[in-house]
């Protein structure tokens, strides 16, 4: 351990922007908080406005997304804090949420053309918008936990992460493993994990990152461990 930020609550999400502030998504707070490496309070988004910020992301443009899964929205605040925009709200049509629990930013080329993916846990969906809030596309239905027709199917998504070639890898506490999706189509690319303990397998994967090496970071909870797939055991994963 190398420094610790600590009284913040129940900490929820979390991002860090370019210039290396930390924001933090405080449920007992109704709140994003904004803090210097060195835990300052730097600003506040969303005072009273946000019920549980379960996770966040960040554009270049330094707007904040965030996953409001008690509210079943998306809100997206500018960098000034002001609140932009509004997505979503409880419902089972396109474009409506049931607990929204993770973000995916995929940025366009000179800040056109991006796309936000939102996992809509309550109806084992993915949805995908347009940056003004546009609904373009959804894939993804439910099935039972322990099942073996899964592929492209969700029990329990908890966490979404884009890697360097755009594919879309999916976090499914339900399944315990991570599925890597085609970003247009939702087809299942590959697949990692798997239940148990052993190096490369997890149990209840509730967040992840892909690196730039290619290499999977996830949050093994019920291992109580991170733990590190590497790249060639991903691209393995596709032969399943």
């Amino acid at each position: 351990v190398v420094a610790e930020l600590a009284g913040l609550g129940h900490p929820l999400g979390i991002a860090i922007d370019a210039a290396g502030r930390i924001y933090v998504g405080r449920p007992d707070r109704r709140s994003v908080e904004v803090l210097s490496q060195a835990g300052e309070h730097l600003a506040t988004f969303g005072e009273g406005q946000v019920q549980m910020p379960n996770d966040l992301a960040l554009d270049a443009a330094g707007n904040l997304y965030v996953a409001d899964s008690r509210a079943h929205e998306v809100k997206v605040y500018g960098p000034d804090g002001i609140l932009r925009l509004t997505l979503g709200g409880l419902g089972d049509g396109d474009g409506s949420f049931r607990f929204p629990s993770a973000l995916a930013l995929a940025e366009g080329l000179d800040g056109e053309g991006g796309e936000l993916f939102v996992a809509d846990q309550g109806h084992a969906r993915i949805q995908v918008f347009d940056l003004q809030g546009h609904f373009l596309r959804a894939f993804g239905q439910a099935v039972p936990a322990f099942t073996e027709d899964w592929h492209g199917r969700f029990v329990k998504v908890q966490s979404l992460a884009l890697d360097a070639l755009g594919n879309l890898h999916v976090a499914d506490t339900g399944l315990n493993r991570i599925q890597v999706l085609d970003p247009l189509t939702g087809v299942m690319l590959a697949a990692y994990g798997g239940l148990g303990s052993g190096p490369e397998e997890l149990n209840l994967p509730l967040d992840l990152v892909v690196l730039a090496s290619g290499a999977a970071v996830v949050a093994d909870a019920g291992n109580r461990r991170l733990t590190v797939i590497p790249p060639e055991v991903i691209a393995a994963g596709a032969q399943e």
